[in-house]
C-alpha cells in the first residue's frame, strides 16, 4: 500500500509539473504571437488595433530584444517602441512618438544592438518632416503613416 501512494505522489508530481511547464510555454508564446499580429495590423494602416494589443505588451515586457528566440527555429526582433511611435505618428502625437524614438535608442544603445537602426532613423526621418510639416502650418497627419515601410 506504501508502494503505491508513493508512485501516485511521484504521478501527481510528474503531472503538476508537465501541466506548469506547457502552461509557461504557452503563456510565452502568447505575447510574442501577440506582438506580431499588432505589428501586422499597424504594418497594414490599422494602427488602433495594433495599438490595442501592442500597449499592454509593452507594459508587460519593456525590453526590445534583437533576435530574440521563439518557438522552433525562429528568431522575432522585438522592437516595441519604434512601433508605437509609428502608431503615434498617425495619430498625430509628435511629441509620444519622439519620446517612444528616444526609448528605443535608449534600449538600443544600452544593449550594444544596431540590428535595426535603419527602420529607427527611417520613422525619425518621418517624425522630423511631420515636425517641419506642422510648424509650417500644414496638417502634420499623414494620409498613411506605414505606406513607406514595407
Amino acid at each position: 500500500m506504501k508502494v503505491s501512494l508513493n508512485s501516485a505522489a511521484k504521478k501527481f508530481a510528474v503531472m503538476c509539473s508537465l501541466a506548469l511547464f506547457s502552461s509557461a510555454g504557452f503563456a510565452q508564446s502568447y505575447w510574442f504571437e501577440s506582438y506580431e499580429r499588432a505589428v501586422a495590423m499597424i504594418e497594414r494602416g490599422d494602427t488602433v488595433g495594433g495599438e490595442a494589443i501592442l500597449r499592454p505588451l509593452v507594459k508587460d515586457h519593456p525590453v526590445p530584444m534583437a533576435a530574440l528566440r521563439v518557438q522552433g527555429d525562429r528568431f522575432i526582433d522585438y522592437r516595441p517602441y519604434i512601433f508605437m511611435a509609428r502608431v503615434e505618428i498617425a495619430r498625430g502625437d509628435l511629441v509620444a512618438a519622439a519620446r517612444n524614438l528616444d526609448a528605443s535608442k535608449a534600449f538600443d544603445e544600452v544593449a550594444g544592438r544596431r540590428r535595426y537602426a535603419i527602420e529607427l532613423l527611417r520613422v525619425r526621418r518621418e517624425l522630423e518632416t511631420l515636425e517641419l510639416r506642422s510648424a509650417a502650418g500644414v496638417d502634420p497627419a499623414p494620409a498613411t503613416a506605414s505606406a513607406e515601410y514595407p
